[in-house]
């Protein structure tokens, strides 16, 4: 078309040279449009393509700074967790010495009221072995031989269940007969006895050592007046609810009594001191608890009074420390 403008052009006819003209012009707009569209469209892809690589790069900036923060909460996270498990152990750790000291406090002052026993029991020991020597000059006599092979039953048996953690329950039950056979030797009916026990007991019946002793010797000692005729004790063993349950009751003048008159002490002396003390510590180390209690019995039934010494004792309790 260009050509054929150029030539009707040199030809002077102007009119055809004007059609063809027109003609290129026509199809020259037609390839600009193109190339312009064609342009276009590039410039649309390069900026699609742009923007999602843009954004990817946007969310990769992203996933990195959330992954980063992610980072940081774990490594505090897991700062947090050491120092709470640094602090547990050594919370552990404290209350674990904290409890191995109380123990040796506790057996340091059980050791030492041992040992107060003990001297306190020199002499009843020297009498124990005198009498022993003794004892043949004494077969001569008519009434005399028992009672001495008695009290020396009876002090063999508290210096041996002093040194002693646990006994068998039978084995405590003869000492305690044992004695009051020989404290009530002169007098046997002043006090009446009420026996309330099994059959049979068992080996396996083991309870702290005095524990039955030591209400025994203070309820003869000091819960009765010398005129009272009444006077009775009541000793109790039942089974029951794999516990075994051990009262001892009298009808004396009662436990908040013989505090306020200033006995208490005297009462109960160091035997119920240790006797306690052996109890806490073993509850320490057992997960079924001991119950040693005493209260006065006006406080437990209307009208009543008296002494009641209660100890309650798991049958799969432990003894040792």
């Amino acid at each position: 078309n260009r050509r054929m403008e150029e030539l009707y052009r040199k030809k002077k006819d102007y009119r055809k040279a004007y059609e063809f003209k027109v003609k290129a012009d026509m199809f020259n707009d037609s390839l600009r449009s193109v190339k312009v569209k064609n342009n276009l469209a590039e410039i649309d892809f390069r900026y699609r393509q742009d923007t999602t690589l843009l954004k990817m790069d946007i969310q990769l900036i992203n996933a990195r700074d959330e992954m980063a923060r992610w980072k940081t909460i774990a490594y505090y996270c897991v700062l947090l967790l050491l120092l709470f498990l640094s602090a547990s152990l050594c919370w552990i750790l404290y209350r674990r010495r904290k409890r191995e000291k109380q123990y040796w406090i506790q057996m340091a002052t059980v050791n030492r009221l041992r040992m107060a026993v003990v001297r306190n029991r020199i002499s009843p020991h020297f009498i124990f072995n005198a009498l022993n020597i003794i004892l043949p000059a004494f077969r001569q006599y008519d009434g005399l031989d028992k009672p001495i092979r008695l009290l020396i039953k009876v002090l063999r048996g508290n210096l041996f269940f002093s040194e002693q953690v646990a006994v068998p329950l039978k084995d405590e039950i003869q000492l305690v007969r044992e004695y009051l056979q020989l404290r009530l030797l002169g007098d046997p009916g002043r006090i009446r006895m009420i026996w309330e026990l099994p059959p049979e007991i068992p080996d396996t019946w083991r309870i702290p050592s005095m524990s039955v002793q030591i209400p025994v010797e203070n309820a003869v000692k000091y819960a009765f007046d010398p005129e009272d005729e009444e006077a009775c004790i009541h000793i109790r063993v039942v089974e029951k609810q794999d516990c075994l349950f051990i009262t001892i009751e009298d009808n004396g003048i009662g436990f908040a009594t013989d505090t306020q008159n200033g006995q208490e002490e005297q009462g109960t002396g160091y035997g119920l001191k240790i006797l306690c003390q052996t109890i806490d510590i073993l509850n320490s180390r057992n997960k079924n608890k001991m119950n040693f209690i005493i209260q006065d019995r006006s406080l437990l039934e209307p009208g009543g009074h008296g002494t009641s010494v209660s100890l309650v004792v798991p049958l799969d309790y432990t003894f040792d420390l």
